[in-house]
């Protein structure tokens, strides 16, 4: 079954399109050229419109953006904005009008970047984690690499296009889904994100407060507010059209939605709610016990020898997606073993399958014990066994010979005493 799997989804993938939990989706009316709609928890696709196909992101860009400030830098840190972080941007492109050898604090413009789409203020960010422009695209690509994404190629950390085919700011759909699936993780990537207005004090350059508030309007009273949006990210230029990032949660259940090149803001917001809909109204949370699921043991070898004993098993339930039709009689699973032969790095994790289609992945937790199979631990107590045997022997060896001396002295004294 795992061989045709991974046929179906290489298949699947030369085609320009990704496995969904529906054999058959539904024909949505929607306006954008790329869409898709994913389960927060595990990856898995409830729909999707050319997922793979490469595009502009523009401005959702800086959900990498902010999410590296956040985790790689300080938001407490004041830096000063730079010549290249104001002189390298379009300034008719959103700004917050940073000024030459301001001071500003990194938290300010991690709201600035997210909330008001300063592109400005996302220059910023990038040379304060990494130095310069450059070394934070690379950091970015880089991250959504070990994110999962394929088909992704930063070239800044605002999202303007480079007008240069060769060296283009571009993604896809489904690799933003998987990037926010990892983001939204992070409690104050959520905090700024569901922030609807924030002030920022005064600088040494601008004496008055600046206010951004939050671009997205699906989040905040709007006539696209959507109830349950706990995160979102809108873009627009002129190549990329309008996309957008968000998630949603009801009912426990977290979806991600991506929608990218549509061709007016009102569609964008009409596609993300229509996706939105369409996935808390035909998919479900089921309640897997880890009581129903047995442990898996495994022997780590190297060499003939058993470098370790590995069990991997369930210690709390948990929930999958799947659609409200589901005949959960149907659904199979399977255990994925990875590094098997290395003792630190083994791993498992519980498959669960619908018609050949994983509809969720679940990591294992893992009891190893470890055995030392150092030349001191294994080899050397043999030795000295051996010696300790072998000093045994030739200690008896010599008592013996001590004794036969003994009783041959006492022989030749018994003979002398009989002949005097």
């Amino acid at each position: 079954m795992k061989k045709l799997l991974s046929l179906i989804l290489i298949v699947m993938m030369l085609m320009g399109s990704v496995t969904t939990l529906r054999a058959e989706e539904p024909k949505l009316d929607l306006n954008a050229k790329s869409v898709v709609l994913m389960d927060a928890v595990s990856g898995a696709v409830l729909y999707q419109k050319n997922a793979l196909e490469v595009l502009e992101p523009a401005s959702i860009t800086k959900i990498m953006t902010v999410y590296l400030a956040i985790t790689k830098g300080n938001l407490n840190e004041k830096v000063v904005v730079s010549d290249e972080a104001i002189d390298s941007i379009d300034r008719t492109s959103t700004h917050i009008a940073l000024d030459y050898d301001e001071e500003v604090k990194i938290e300010d413009m991690c709201y600035a970047s997210l909330l008001a789409s300063a592109n400005d203020a996302s220059n910023v960010l990038a040379e304060h984690v990494s130095g310069s422009q450059e070394a934070f695209a690379k950091l970015m690509n880089e991250t959504a690499v070990g994110m999962g994404a394929q088909n992704t190629h930063f070239v800044n950390a605002h999202g303007l296009p480079t007008n240069d085919s060769n060296n283009a700011h571009v993604t896809t759909a489904y690799d933003m889904a998987l990037m926010m699936k990892s983001i939204m993780k992070n409690e104050t990537f959520l905090k700024i994100a569901q922030t609807t207005s924030y002030t920022m004090d005064p600088t040494n350059k601008q004496p008055e407060n600046r206010i951004f508030a939050n671009g997205n309007e699906m989040i905040k009273k709007s006539a696209n507010r959507y109830d349950g949006m706990i995160a979102g990210k809108t873009g627009w230029t002129e190549d990329a059209g309008y996309t957008f990032v968000g998630a949603a949660e009801k009912d426990g259940m977290q979806l991600i939605v991506v929608v990218m090149k549509a061709d007016s803001a009102s569609n964008r917001y009409k596609d993300a709610k229509t996706l939105l809909d369409y996935g808390f109204e035909n998919y479900k949370q089921v309640l897997v016990r880890a009581s129903q699921l047995e442990a898996t043991e495994v022997q780590v070898m190297q060499g003939d020898r058993v470098a370790a004993d590995v069990t991997f098993s369930f210690a709390h339930d948990f929930n999958v997606l799947m659609a409200k039709d589901t005949d959960e009689s149907a659904i199979t699973t399977e255990v994925v073993v990875e590094n098997q032969d290395d003792p630190e790095m083994i791993s498992a994790k519980l498959i669960l399958y619908l018609n050949y289609v994983p509809i969720a992945e679940v990591p294992m937790e893992k009891q190893m014990t470890l055995y030392d199979l150092s030349f001191s631990a294994t080899t050397l107590p043999i030795i000295m066994k051996v010696l300790d045997i072998f000093s045994v022997v030739v200690m008896a060896f010599f008592m013996s010979l001590v004794a036969y001396s003994a009783i041959l002295s006492s022989k030749k004294k018994s003979k002398k005493m009989k002949s005097a």
